[in-house]
């Protein structure tokens, strides 16, 4: 009994995603895109198409099959710590309607948040882990357990590791609330501001007054992309972090992000050189609400 093929299927079913009858495509040709390419034949998917390591690392030369509609990653491209990285591009597949993807940390690796953005249904890798443990506990045990502790172990495990990240205008005091949320829940407590002036040993307002506001925001990226790797911790970003979408994917792979809202006459922006002034400030407000 592969409980491996049945965590497969599990996955795919809770998601919603149906491969019968479409055209499918796997990257990588190791051991798990072997189950997967038989369970897909016996849900009676119409094609399978393979992209093996070196057709992948070859990519840019393929010719893309436009009729895709299901794609699953079976690579290691993209886990942690490699965050950040993708096997293909989604844009180059316009059927494309589903994409799994059986990496599990971070819960959004680059090629969910692809589909995320092209409004595809996505799925991770942690739901068919989950449930493959537990195939496997009845399988050596021989005791059926109850389906629902799939989804109560899906709760918890997503709970736990999901990070919660502040955002919000300068001075609307993310970093106080992120101490006492870290200290409240027992997680580890990032600070970019902090980092930033703990490395360089300069606070952001003397690296902008002496480099320049793009030097500043280019080592904040830096900073925020090493954090949105983390798991289980409270982040706490600059004001300045939302202006760069790429901050946002870095933060949005493993983390729920909260913006906090506080009236513009009560910020404190003091030594914040890119805030000082009401209409500076409502400025900054008005870029930022949308994103």
């Amino acid at each position: 009994d592969n409980t491996d093929y049945r965590g497969f299927l599990y996955m795919l079913g809770r998601a919603g995603i149906s491969v019968k009858g479409k055209n499918t495509l796997v990257l990588g040709s190791g051991g798990s895109s072997h189950t997967v390419c038989a369970a897909l034949e016996d849900e009676g998917a119409k094609k399978i198409t393979v992209f093996k390591r070196s057709d992948i690392e070859n990519y840019a030369n393929l010719i893309i099959d436009k009729e895709i509609q299901i794609i699953i990653n079976c690579t290691p491209v993209g886990m942690y710590p490699d965050n950040g990285k993708s096997p293909v591009n989604l844009s180059d597949f316009p059927k494309c309607e589903a994409v799994a993807d059986l990496i599990y940390n971070p819960d959004k690796t680059e090629l969910l948040l692809q589909a995320k953005k092209l409004g595809l249904n996505y799925v991770n890798g942690l739901t068919m882990l989950v449930a493959q443990a537990k195939y496997s506990s009845e399988l050596f045990t021989g005791t059926q357990l109850d389906e629902a502790m799939i989804e109560k172990a899906l709760k918890s495990v997503r709970n736990e590791m999901r990070n919660i990240v502040l955002i919000g205008m300068p001075g609307s005091g993310k970093t106080s609330v992120g101490k006492r949320l870290s200290e409240l829940m027992k997680r580890r407590f990032f600070d970019s501001d902090e980092i930033i002036t703990r490395v360089y040993e300069k606070n952001p307002a003397e690296i902008i007054e002496k480099k320049g506001e793009s030097f500043f925001r280019l080592i904040a990226a830096t900073v925020i992309s090493e954090a949105g790797k983390a798991t289980s911790a409270v982040i706490s970003t600059g004001g300045g972090a939302v202006i760069n979408e790429q901050n946002i994917d870095y933060l949005r792979q493993n983390g729920i992000i909260i913006f906090l809202e506080r009236d513009l006459g009560l910020l404190d922006v003091t030594c914040r050189p890119l805030s000082s002034g009401k209409n500076a400030l409502q400025a900054l407000y008005n870029a930022r609400i949308p994103l």
